[in-house]
């Protein structure tokens, strides 16, 4: 269905008043977002601080779902926001029953790094919005943001890896794992 190109226009123009009025806010939450992730990763989430990401994480899907709808190109801005998506559905993962037994099998083992990737790239783009005009501040703080979530992300994966070690060689208890080299591809 063919939309008119006034009805276009108000739509990319109503699109670009919600990315103007909830640029700051969503930036803000986006940053607290992913200090929590990082403390979710480490040392594990109090009842409220699950509260609070799970609340966060809804405000997410919120501005996601408002702006698909007001968005005139539905493929396109999937196309172009589809790690936002993906980082926002599959928390889902975790919230609903039937997945339990699909977790407990291991099967959806990567559910924390999606999630990890997607608030980088939601924090990323938070800092770019907000800061646009001062790229040296973006740069630090970028990298901060990819140091401080690459640590948290290294220690989880220690922890994970400990676990199944020590599950695979009960009963000896391995204390230590050395990552001699580690690359993403």
């Amino acid at each position: 269905m063919e939309q008119k190109p006034a009805l276009t226009e108000e739509r990319h123009e109503l699109l670009w008043q919600i990315e103007k009025t909830a640029e700051l806010p969503i930036a803000i939450l986006g940053v607290v977002w992913l200090v929590l992730l990082i403390i979710e990763m480490t040392s594990g989430l109090s009842h409220l601080l699950k509260v609070l990401s799970a609340a966060i994480w809804v405000i997410f899907i919120l501005d996601f779902v408002l702006r698909f709808i007001i968005a005139p190109d539905k493929k396109a801005y999937l196309k172009k926001e589809w790690v936002v998506a993906l980082s926002l559905f599959v928390p889902a993962i975790r919230l609903i029953r039937i997945f339990r037994v699909v977790r407990i099998l291991g099967v959806v083992q990567g559910t924390s790094i999606v999630t990890m990737i997607g608030t980088i790239n939601r924090s990323m783009r938070s800092f770019n919005a907000t800061l646009r005009r001062r790229g040296f501040i973006y740069i630090v703080l970028l990298t901060l943001v990819v140091i401080l979530v690459g640590a948290a992300g290294m220690f989880k994966l220690r922890e994970e890896l400990l676990i199944r070690i020590n599950a695979a060689v009960r009963p000896i208890q391995v204390k230590d794992v050395l990552f001699k080299e580690f690359i993403v591809q």
